[in-house]
């Protein structure tokens, strides 16, 4: 009786805690890809600058 009780709450807290884990991670790696986003758009902003600096000093 008791094997019958505990074994599907168990199984219950593992696979509701698999699908936290994945949950997580999926938001996680969005979150990541969009900051990962963000600093290249400023990256080649800042680069875009400088050759635009670079181009009036030289000419």
């Amino acid at each position: 009786m008791f094997a019958a009780a505990i074994f599907p709450m168990a199984a219950a807290g593992i696979s509701n805690t698999w699908f936290s884990y994945v949950d997580q991670h999926a938001i996680l790696s969005a979150l990541l890809r969009s900051e990962a986003t963000s600093a290249a758009d400023k990256i080649e902003s800042f680069l875009d600058s400088i050759q635009l600096t670079l181009g009036s000093t030289i000419s």
